[in-house]
């Protein structure tokens, strides 16, 4: 079957105003030629391919995690933690270590958790199977030495890699960066780019930037990168956003809520009305004009407090995750979709005509199956 092409297709139908407009969407499946199909042995944005293992992995400095927290945010990415089986695993990793603070030449550099532990019996140290152990180490000096002091309760049951390949044991409730490994696959709706974090209550990604600017000048920088300043709809996405303020520096950050358009009436970037509320002080005792913009942290908490929109303020930007689209080429007249081409039809046709009219065309109804879908869909029409 080289070289020939395959088709499955669905079609769509909205409405605008009193018209049908019906959406064709094809699904391309090559051959061996390879056109239009996305690779099954691609890392997701921000993952690198680790070339001893075959497998995809990550850093994640932020939010830091204790071990179980940081297994748990693997987990809900399709992995876990790392498992360091050779020296060739090993040195790719410490590769792309990355340092949190420099001066000159001088560096610091984050310690990641990996996924070997010895929580079930002393000394054992196994990977989180819990059946293997680990049958190559690369301990630094006098390690591991289950170190305790006597403000520990617990023993050093956890391991951390750190610069040059080293690993040392540590508790496993220290708040530490991690490194999470994944199987390979095609790029799934919604991952985040590097440097982003994913709130798994919102599914949006956020970006925490230390250079102060203005309300309107944060903004304006966060629509430049695609999205704009956070929304925070509810208590998690507020954890959230507090977390990865206090992760990187601490300290005031522009959210997105203001009351510029109308003194005291508070809304989100796009106009969403606020439903969830977490204000320090009652902003009715301290709303005047001119104090129109909000921050988080300004008492050193998550609550909120009205700031001057001119006053200078680290900032934390949100936006959708990278939706992957169709590779190759589309044939004459279809759009590039997710993972697809589609096709757009402005007939006036009721849902059995229109299913006929895609189906002389090969194809059908369309099906939505996620989120970057609809995203795409209500860009085109």
């Amino acid at each position: 079957m080289s070289g020939s092409t395959y088709r499955r297709s669905v079609l769509i139908t909205a409405l605008v105003g009193q018209c049908c407009v019906l959406v064709l969407w094809t699904l391309l499946v090559m051959a061996s030629s390879g056109e239009a199909v996305a690779s099954s042995n691609d890392c997701l944005p921000g993952w690198l391919k680790a070339p001893s293992s075959g497998t995809c992995v990550r850093f994640f400095e932020y939010p830091r995690k204790s071990w179980q927290d940081a297994r748990a945010a693997c987990q809900q990415h399709g992995g876990d933690l790392v498992t360091i089986r050779d020296a060739r695993m090993n040195a790719f990793l410490t590769k792309h270590f990355r340092a949190y603070y420099c001066y000159g030449k001088r560096c610091r550099y984050h310690h990641y958790y990996i996924g070997l532990h010895d929580k079930e019996t002393e000394i054992t140290w196994r990977w989180l199977n819990e059946t293997e152990t680990a049958t190559y180490t690369n301990w630094g000096y006098g390690q591991p030495n289950n170190l305790k002091f006597y403000s520990q309760k617990y023993d050093q049951d956890c391991a951390e890699l750190y610069r040059h390949g080293r690993w040392n044991d540590i508790w496993c409730d220290r708040q530490q960066a991690y490194i999470c490994e994944r199987p390979p696959s095609s790029a799934a709706p919604g991952e985040c780019e590097p440097e982003w974090f994913k709130n798994p209550s919102s599914g949006t990604c956020k970006h925490w930037y230390a250079e102060r600017k203005s309300w309107k000048d944060a903004k304006a920088f966060c629509r430049q990168q695609g999205g704009d300043l956070v929304t925070i709809l509810d208590g998690q996405t507020n954890k959230f956003v507090d977390e990865l303020r206090t992760s990187e520096k601490g300290g005031t950050c522009w959210i997105g809520l203001n009351d510029l358009s109308k003194e005291g009436e508070f809304v989100w970037p796009n106009n969403q009305k606020v439903t969830y509320k977490n204000w320090d002080v009652d902003p009715r005792k301290t709303n005047r004009n001119g104090i129109d913009c909000v921050v988080m942290g300004y008492r050193g908490t998550e609550k909120w407090s009205l700031f001057y929109c001119k006053e200078e303020s680290s900032f934390i930007c949100e936006k959708k995750g990278v939706c992957p689209t169709v590779d190759g080429v589309c044939p004459a007249g279809w759009s590039k979709g997710v993972s697809s081409c589609f096709k757009m039809y402005e007939l006036r046709r009721d849902w059995k005509e229109a299913r006929t009219v895609c189906q002389k065309d090969g194809g059908d109804l369309l099906t939505i199956r996620d989120e970057c879908m609809t995203h795409h869909l209500e860009g085109s029409v």
